[in-house]
């Protein structure tokens, strides 16, 4: 028989178990006045046909089986008692409900922080090789940064040397914020701002990247310091409704004209989770376009070897794990973290690599970890408890009900019968 006949066969039980009743009453009204005919009184005769037929709910169980597959059939019987149950006790129900869902809820909450600052893998090809490269003990004496990002900032000498080292890495790309917060851009005559950051002629390439419209940058663009930008597809949605003939319009990013040059599929936002960049351009000399929003009077990305303030990509060779990339990589990196410095300063300790896999929150995901670990740990130690009440108050409402189920024993129900009626009423949420 069909999935789709047994399933079928469902919805017109409760009139074939009605057609039964109709029929095991009209039998048994028929036997009990043959019983009365042949002497027997009304009340005898009566118990006689009713033992006769035997139990009526079993009959109806063996009819109707025929047509639906029992496990199928007797779950949904199951479900509509739990239904009618839940009818009888709606306080009982209600505690119950709401004690899983203040469960359920917080964990769900917490999780989804948790997922997104320290488990989420870049949306890109092969996320499993890419890695944040990190200074654990900050960027050598004598060198300078910007803000916070002592960690996770790196000079141009550093990433030229790191991107030649093919032994450790395939591609190392490097982006930097045009500024903290939003830069002006200007489409025509309309003036806005926007999230806009400066990439190595690699990083679409190097990452993977996929192209919606264009294509992305390479080395020469970079090289050249080209006005080209390349638009994320919620920015191209937002500032051109998706028009398809967006490449080559002018955007004017702090007063400068870029030529639209591509548009990124949709989904990709940046590398770093939780932030959304609405456009690149290639690594710039122009003073307007300083990395930070920093005044050229006192560092510049291509005249201060010593300015830490771009961040790095990178994408193992294959055939290397993060720990040998490191000491491939550390003796390059050293030598040209100090080129423009001089030997390190022994009261100081030396500039060391490190390599953080690219998911999550960079920079602020190692400061969350543990935090959020903990209240992970609290929020399901909050869930044990709500589903340890909730099988407390089981237990008791279960106790109560014991001369039910004796009686549903006596009329002929099996434990197993028993059994799957809990567990379909305790899914019903009872």
């Amino acid at each position: 028989m069909s999935i789709f006949r047994r399933f079928s066969n469902l919805f017109v039980r409760s009139r074939v178990e009605r057609e039964i009743d109709a029929e095991l009453r009209a039998q048994i009204e028929m036997r009990t006045e043959d019983n009365i005919a042949a002497g027997i009184s009304a009340e005898a005769a009566r118990r006689d046909a009713r033992i006769r037929f035997g139990n009526a709910a079993a009959m109806k169980e063996q009819v109707t089986a025929m047509d639906a597959s029992p496990a199928v059939a007797n779950s949904w019987s199951d479900a509509r008692y739990a239904v009618r149950q839940l009818r009888r006790f709606p306080v009982f129900a209600l505690i119950a409900i709401l004690t899983l869902a203040l469960g359920i809820g917080a964990t769900t909450g917490i999780f989804s922080v948790m997922n997104a600052v320290l488990l989420r893998w870049l949306p890109l090809p092969k996320p499993q090789q890419l890695f944040y490269v990190h200074v654990p003990t900050g960027h050598p004496y004598g060198a300078t940064s910007t803000g916070d990002n002592d960690d996770t900032s790196f000079s141009l000498p550093v990433f030229e040397a790191l991107r030649q080292d093919h032994r450790a890495f395939s591609e190392v790309m490097a982006f930097v914020p045009l500024s903290n917060d939003k830069v002006d851009v200007r489409v025509g005559d309309a003036p806005a701002q926007a999230s806009g950051e400066m990439v190595s002629g690699n990083f679409f390439s190097g990452l993977g990247v996929p192209m919606r419209l264009g294509s992305g940058f390479n080395l020469a663009d970079e090289r050249r310091h080209m006005p080209v930008v390349v638009l994320s597809f919620a920015y191209w949605t937002k500032l051109f409704s998706r028009d398809p003939g967006v490449l080559g319009r002018t955007i004017y990013i702090k007063g400068i004209p870029f030529a639209v040059f591509g548009v990124t599929a949709e989904g990709f936002t940046g590398v770093e989770a939780g932030q959304y960049t609405d456009f690149w351009i290639p690594l710039q000399s122009h003073p307007e376009l300083n990395p930070w929003g920093s005044s050229p009077d006192e560092n510049t990305l291509y005249g201060s070897p010593n300015w830490w303030c771009m961040r790095l990509l990178a994408r193992l060779a294959p055939g290397v794990d993060a720990q040998r990339a490191v000491a491939e990589a550390t003796p390059g990196f050293q030598a040209a973290a100090y080129a423009s410095l001089g030997a390190p300063d022994a009261k100081h300790p030396k500039v060391k690599l490190a390599l953080v896999p690219a998911k999550g929150i960079q920079g602020p995901g190692d400061k969350y970890r543990e935090p959020l670990l903990v209240l992970m740990a609290l929020v399901t130690l909050v869930l044990l408890i709500a589903c340890s009440n909730v099988a407390m108050l089981i237990l008791a409402r279960n106790a109560s009900r014991r001369r039910e189920f004796g009686v549903r024993m006596a009329l002929g129900a099996r434990r197993s019968t028993l059994l799957r009626q809990l567990l379909v009423e305790r899914v019903a949420g009872l």
